[in-house]
């Protein structure tokens, strides 16, 4: 009971505005606080701050409710979860030059702390994800391929495979000006995944184009 109420109280909190107005000196959840550090950084954590009425505090405060509610329970499943929950929280919430480099660290952090629970594979999925958002495809994809094979059975082994899929995915795009005259425009083709890409160029008559309405 005391995990749905604050996951429910933490899905509100996380959702961003909730309509209140700004304190002055509104708390800010800080990327190079201990909010990216390991768990027992975390839960020792006292944040300063006047704004009580801050979404992101009261998120902190749930986030080490939940941590120190599951610390010492027999089965690490709860706790490793709600660790997780927590990192991709400061991942959305935190604000600072440092937040994805601390990030990355984190999800590094906790795969090889819980590398013995199928959590862990769910961690690679994220850090996957997040190297192939900021332009690391290949490290993207072994990373993906790590969490696939550790716990092939796992819901973060199905993330990672998704990831290798969207990786793996073959594109291609043609780009030119809809209007040519000399100078004439480039054609700009981008790729990926690909070694060749063939086009032709087909001549039409222009009035029939326009009679056909085919105005795209």
């Amino acid at each position: 009971l005391y995990d749905f109420l604050a996951y429910e109280a933490l899905e509100f909190y996380q959702a961003g505005e909730q309509g209140a107005v700004t304190a002055e000196d509104a708390f800010e959840l800080d990327a190079d606080s201990p909010v990216l550090a390991d768990a027992e950084a975390f839960l020792a954590w006292r944040p300063a701050s006047a704004d009580s009425a801050s979404s992101a505090l009261k998120a902190v405060r749930l986030f080490q409710g939940l941590l120190a509610f599951h610390r010492n329970d027999p089965d690490r499943s709860a706790f490793l979860d709600a660790d997780l929950a927590r990192m991709e929280f400061a991942d959305n919430s935190a604000v600072g030059e440092s937040k994805s480099e601390r990030y990355q660290a984190a999800l590094r952090r906790f795969a090889d702390q819980s590398a013995d629970h199928e959590v862990s594979s769910r961690a690679l999925a994220l850090l996957a994800a997040h190297l192939n958002r900021n332009g690391d495809p290949a490290a993207a994809r072994a990373v993906a391929q790590r969490g696939r094979d550790a716990f092939p059975s796992s819901f973060g082994a199905a993330l990672c495979r998704n990831e290798i899929a969207l990786i793996e995915r073959k594109t291609t795009a043609l780009e030119t000006e809809s209007v040519w005259n000399a100078p004439w425009p480039a054609l700009r083709v981008t790729y990926r995944n690909v070694t060749q890409v063939h086009f032709r160029a087909v001549r039409i008559d222009f009035e029939t184009h326009l009679r056909q309405a085919r105005w795209e």
